[in-house]
């Protein structure tokens, strides 16, 4: 009886297909017998052994490990071919300057700079802020003055929620302390957000320190603030931004602070503005020979770039 060998499949077969293929196709059962190798009858008539199956489980996993290196390799391509908008454009940025002064019976001078930048888009604000403030009267120093700080509200979408970050650095020769440092965090929530009114409050805890003068602990404070931003048409503007700074360790305590003021654009072509407004400063326990209230009002000239 005629027995045609079909040797397919992998391992030990595709060895016998090999050995098969030496000897030919139609061969009488005996003459297989006599033939073929030990290894290849068994192969022919048993399951492959795990032992000959190891080196197509190998180039099956190599090939596997191309496929993804590939693939993984593709996806840093699109990556890095995807626009950087993200933190680094966007941004607006100007700077200010204002002077006055008098001379004859009394001579005062007074000085004032800054600079600002704003990132603003539908998920994210970020705004910093750095003013410098000298003074003089009759010769004497009176005012001597820097300030920094830094805002970022997270907004999140669809919803009036969202979350904010505050840091700030002062430095004043005529308080009690020569440097503060302070930062905050916590929810926000936007009353009204319309193309030209802004409303939001926030609600938040940190704390501040100060550096240089008799009371140099760290102190937990709270924060509560509220921002409204007006644009009154497309070259004015009216902001107020105010906060108040409980302490956590005496709730007879507090701070405030408070900035407010008009912005009207006088040069759209050199993009220069007039800045008006005043900013207020109360602490509770401002340290001797040191008022607790500290009223500072200013114009400046404001070129954005």
């Amino acid at each position: 009886m005629q027995t045609i060998v079909a040797l397919t499949g992998v391992g030990a077969i595709a060895g016998a297909a090999g050995a098969a293929g030496n000897i030919g196709m139609d061969i009488d059962s005996s003459d297989a017998m006599r033939y073929q190798p030990a290894s290849v009858i068994a192969g022919a008539s048993s399951p492959a052994s795990p032992g000959a199956l190891l080196p197509v489980s190998l180039a099956a996993a190599k090939a596997s490990m191309a496929v993804m290196q590939e693939e993984s390799e593709t996806e840093k391509e699109r990556i890095a071919a995807l626009p950087r908008s993200a933190f680094f454009e966007g941004w607006r940025r100007s700077a200010e300057l204002g002077l006055n002064g008098s001379e004859g019976n009394t001579e005062t001078f007074n000085f004032r700079a800054g600079i600002r930048t704003e990132r603003i888009t539908d998920l994210m604000e970020t705004r910093a802020r750095a003013s410098y403030t000298y003074g003089t009267d009759d010769g004497s120093k009176t005012t001597n003055r820097a300030n920094f700080n830094a805002r970022n509200d997270w907004l999140f979408e669809d919803s009036r929620w969202g979350f904010f970050a505050l840091g700030r650095a002062e430095f004043d020769d005529f308080q009690d302390w020569e440097w503060r440092l302070s930062g905050f965090a916590g929810p926000s929530y936007t009353f009204i957000r319309e193309d030209d009114l802004t409303l939001r409050g926030r609600l938040g805890a940190g704390g501040s320190r100060t550096f240089g003068g008799d009371d140099n602990k760290f102190r937990w404070e709270g924060l509560a603030g509220l921002d409204l931003i007006w644009q009154i048409t497309e070259r004015q503007n009216f902001f107020v931004t105010t906060e108040v700074y409980p302490s956590f360790r005496d709730r007879r305590e507090f701070r405030t602070y408070t900035d407010a003021g008009y912005e009207i654009l006088v040069d759209p072509e050199m993009n220069l503005s007039l800045r008006l407004g005043a900013t207020h400063r109360y602490d509770s326990r401002p340290g001797p020979d040191t008022d607790k209230n500290d009223l500072e009002y200013f114009a400046l000239l404001s070129l954005a770039f």
